[in-house]
């Protein structure tokens, strides 16, 4: 393949987006309620006739145990170390790479002079916050909706979805945001070196819709 040669071409109306949620189910939630979050709630408590046609799709996932197996946001306190802090007296040793867990118990950090902040530091801490933020907004309307169901619902979307800004929007304060999920792109997204590019694409097809390429 030639480099800047189209892989695959999504069209919007394939891909799941907050627009493809019915407003009647939207309306429930608050409107401060995530994107994340949103897609999450509508793919474990959607009505089954909206899902039918993801049924396909959904059974390329993977199951919630292959998350328990691979994600330490799943696993016991044991098993995800001590706390996000340098503890001279701790006396676990945390597993988990210092960007993943925020414990730099093999490394002393030097007082900083200014204040550091990145989102791609303390990332285990990040999920769990954003994870029970989403929690808390759902239950607020379905009280009685499985944490298990859900937590893997979330899951799906953190693991599978492209940052995708729709026609028209303007890229959010928090690109978490920004997010779509294609079928099938998906099995193009697993990988940490880069070898495709995604952009939205200005070329119409199917009845002009526009559509997501992958370029090699």
């Amino acid at each position: 393949m030639k480099k800047g040669e189209a892989i695959l071409t999504v069209p919007l109306k394939a891909m799941l987006t907050t627009r493809r949620i019915p407003m009647s189910f939207k309306r429930k939630f608050p409107k401060d309620i995530s994107i994340h979050a949103l897609l999450a709630a509508f793919l474990t408590l959607g009505d089954k006739e909206d899902l039918q046609k993801y049924e396909l799709w959904r059974q390329t996932w993977p199951t919630r145990q292959d998350f328990e197996h691979s994600m330490p946001l799943l696993w016991p306190q044991p098993l995800r170390g001590p706390t996000p802090f340098y503890d001279d007296s701790a006396s676990e040793i945390n597993l988990l790479p210092p960007s993943i867990s925020g414990a730099w118990n093999t490394l002393r950090k030097r007082k900083n002079e200014h204040d550091y902040e990145t989102s791609h530091q303390n990332l285990l801490a990040q999920q769990e916050q954003r994870l029970h933020k989403a929690w808390s907004s759902v239950i607020s309307v379905f009280p009685d909706v499985d944490w298990e169901t859900y937590s893997y619902n979330w899951l799906i979307v953190n693991t599978r979805s492209f940052y995708y800004l729709m026609p028209g929007q303007k890229p959010p304060e928090d690109r978490n945001d920004a997010m779509a999920l294609l079928p099938f792109a998906d099995y193009f997204n697993h990988s940490d070196v880069e070898v495709c590019l995604v952009i939205p694409s200005p070329v119409q097809i199917q009845q002009y819709f526009p559509v997501f390429r992958l370029l090699f």
